[in-house]
């Protein structure tokens, strides 16, 4: 697309210095340029639509600046176009030329307006999408928060069990180390009995 700028720049100057049919000429030209660059920034938008909002804003400085360009070219060939019919070419110029000229002119403002609107229009569905996009992009950030903080009350509810489990465990170990005890207690006790009873026989 910068090829087609600098295209039309480069004609825009030649304009300046030629008269007549010459000019009408390289008009008609760089206009034929202005439309093909209005088409492809029309499709270089479409495409930036599809993309990521990140990726969006990556563009966004690239197409205002290419907008910003393409209207200052559009003024530049207006001008030109209205001196033609106005005074640069007056001379050789009937006047059924200059009035078809004139309407020329007119329509291709009119559909300057309309291009405009267009793009206007564009945009504003850009901005939906974006919108429509952002909060897509929350609810999704909304819900792996939830699904996180059911993770931490998993583990929580998990970190309780084992607490409960090494409890359990800690307190049968105690009962078994009694029951350990207990018995060595009976078997001495039994023992001694034995002795006893043998000493007194």
């Amino acid at each position: 697309m910068n090829n087609l700028f600098d295209e039309v720049d480069h004609v825009l100057k030649e304009i300046q210095g030629l008269s007549g049919r010459e000019k009408t000429d390289r008009i008609d030209y760089c206009r034929t340029r202005t439309d093909r660059i209005k088409r492809s920034m029309t499709e270089f938008r479409t495409e930036v639509r599809y993309l990521s909002y990140d990726e969006q804003k990556t563009y966004k400085a690239k197409i205002e600046a290419f907008e910003a360009r393409y209207k200052e070219q559009l003024n530049s060939l207006q001008f030109a176009e209205k001196n033609e019919v106005t005074g640069g070419g007056i001379g050789t110029m009937s006047t059924d030329q200059m009035l078809n000229r004139a309407d020329a002119i007119q329509q291709q403002d009119i559909n300057m307006l309309q291009n405009m609107a267009r793009i206007t229009e564009q945009d504003k569905e850009m901005g939906v999408e974006t919108l429509a996009q952002i909060d897509e992009q929350n609810e999704q950030l909304r819900n792996a928060q939830r699904q996180v903080e059911h993770i931490n009350s998993d583990l929580d509810i998990a970190k309780k069990t084992l607490r409960q489990i090494a409890n359990r465990y800690a307190t049968d170990r105690l009962i078994l180390v009694f029951v350990v005890l207990l018995a060595l207690a009976i078997l001495i006790a039994i023992i001694v009995a034995a002795v006893k009873k043998k000493i007194s026989s």
